[in-house]
């Protein structure tokens, strides 16, 4: 998808669960999303799918571990091993393993 971002342990959920996300710099990162700042950190999100009107609000947590895996927009489907998640406090969604 022209994504050129680095994946990494990024979120984390109230229960202590964690997600990765893109981590980004600026637009070009992103391919088709965008990055959104938020905490110092860039993330790429993708326009909110309405699929996912219920995905889970993810805090953003600071980390350097990365999990290179597939990373994309949740309109066209999330990888089995990924969840779509939002990020509280930023548009748009995007897939995410756990990590």
């Amino acid at each position: 998808q022209g994504d050129t971002a680095a994946p990494m342990c990024a979120l984390r959920t109230t229960t202590g669960d964690k997600y990765c996300a893109l981590k980004c710099q600026a637009d070009s990162d992103c391919g088709t999303g965008a990055c959104q700042k938020i905490m110092g950190i860039g993330l790429c999100t993708y326009s909110a799918a309405a699929l996912i009107s219920n995905a889970p609000a993810l805090t953003a947590e600071v980390d350097v571990s990365t999990n290179p895996t597939h990373y994309g927009d949740p309109k066209t489907g999330c990888e089995a091993d990924e969840q779509a998640v939002r990020v509280q406090g930023l548009a748009g969604d995007f897939c995410s393993p756990k990590c």
